[in-house]
């Protein structure tokens, strides 16, 4: 007997989409970010966020690069992670259109190796910088000095203001989202760098910086933020000048609660 026209149509769609919604990319997302947020809330609970910050001390350094690479995972999924959220929305689309899995596994693959090559290339330089610290007295004496420097420095880049995002790319095989997830991260990088670097010197160990620091990224995605993250902006410049004028004013604006840490 023929089947009905009607019940094919209703019966193939129903059949093809279901795994697409199955393994969704944006589901994922939320999950590692919340995860992301319960590690840091775990750490600050137990006070071992500094183990996994930049700066320990009587650690191997293969162990320290290990500890500062898996909390900076988890700074980049509560922080960086929400921001992200739309591409994960619009991979879930392309799939759904394309009739394929989203691939959100492999995108969020990529998306953690790009930031965690810009995060080994942080780590290396923060070395470099302690031991030019080390072997500079006047530096090392005025610790205070790196803190404002990179508040200033994180402020006029956000004066300045960035460039649009690129077009996100119409994903039309699952094998492509993890280059996609490597190529957003870089973009990412290339519009958050200096606040990244902000967030590393006033480290993880701060609730207050990183719920913070999690908003403005938020913003920078937004066109009509511009204001707001100049605003922003200027408040780093001015909180970096504050702390350069006057030493005295570091501890409560970097202090030892918000992260900061002498040299």
């Amino acid at each position: 007997m023929a089947i009905a026209h009607e019940e094919i149509t209703r019966v193939v769609p129903a059949v093809r989409t279901q795994p697409i919604r199955a393994a969704s990319a944006h589901s994922a997302g939320l999950l590692l970010a919340a995860a992301g947020w319960a590690a840091m809330v775990l750490m600050w609970t137990t006070g071992s966020a500094e183990l996994f910050g930049h700066d320990q001390h009587g650690v191997p350094i293969p162990l320290a690069v290990f500890l500062f690479l898996t909390g900076w995972s988890f700074m980049i999924a509560a922080m960086m992670l929400p921001s992200s959220l739309p591409a994960l929305r619009r991979l879930d689309g392309d799939a759904a259109e394309n009739m394929i899995a989203p691939g959100g596994v492999r995108f969020l693959a990529g998306y953690f190796l790009g930031w965690a090559a810009f995060g080994a290339v942080a780590y290396i330089g923060d070395m470099v910088l302690h031991q030019l610290a080390h072997s500079l007295p006047w530096l090392e004496a005025r610790p205070w000095v790196i803190g404002g420097g990179v508040a200033i420095f994180a402020g006029v880049s956000e004066l300045i203001g960035r460039t649009p995002p690129p077009e996100f790319p119409v994903v039309a095989k699952p094998t492509a989202a993890f280059d996609l997830g490597k190529t957003h991260a870089i973009d990412r990088i290339r519009r958050c760098w200096p606040l990244m670097l902000f967030a590393m010197a006033v480290g993880m160990a701060s609730a207050v910086w990183m719920v913070g620091l999690t908003l403005v990224m938020l913003l920078e995605l937004r066109p009509k933020a511009s204001w707001a993250l100049r605003l922003i902006g200027l408040a780093l410049v001015g909180m970096g000048i504050a702390i350069l004028a006057h030493p005295a004013w570091a501890p409560i604006l970097l202090s030892e609660s918000l992260g900061w840490r002498p040299l």
